[in-house]
């Protein structure tokens, strides 16, 4: 089953995010195999082809806990100029999905790995790009859910 989440995008505006449902109606996992592969982010692919997402750059947040990083993480403001993407280095560093993701410190560190994407120039995107998707099958064995 899929379903719509509000996340925020580029320029702070909110977009419906298409994801696998993977938790049921009591918060338990339901579906582990897609979500500890990360297969439950493939419906993204139709917010790219919306033009939504890019394939690689922050992930997106969700409305509430965006405002609370955006002000208390200076670097965090900066997501808000580029699209979100469906893979981003934090991903492959397993910040994005471990099990203190929710932390201040967890979100400087996105923020810092994401701030990395959005200073590259296009040769330094491609670079990294490359670098994200040869990390990717790595981050799945170890349970990173890239």
């Amino acid at each position: 089953m899929i379903f719509r989440q509000t996340r925020v995008g580029q320029n702070g505006e909110t977009f419906d995010l298409f994801k696998f449902k993977t938790i049921d109606e009591e918060g338990r996992v339901a579906r582990p195999f897609l979500r500890h592969t990360g297969l439950d982010e493939l419906p993204q692919i139709v917010n790219i082809v919306r033009g939504d997402m890019a394939l690689f750059g922050p992930r997106p947040e969700v409305p509430d806990l965006d405002s609370v990083y955006f002000e208390q993480i200076p670097e965090w403001r900066a997501r808000h100029d580029v699209k979100p993407g469906l893979l981003c280095l934090a991903q492959v560093y397993g910040v994005v999905r471990g099990p203190d993701r929710f932390t201040i410190e967890a979100k400087k560190k996105q923020a810092e790995l994401d701030a990395r994407w959005i200073s590259a120039r296009r040769l330094g995107k491609i670079v990294l790009g490359l670098y994200i998707l040869a990390l990717l099958p790595f981050a799945v064995v170890r349970g990173q859910r890239a």
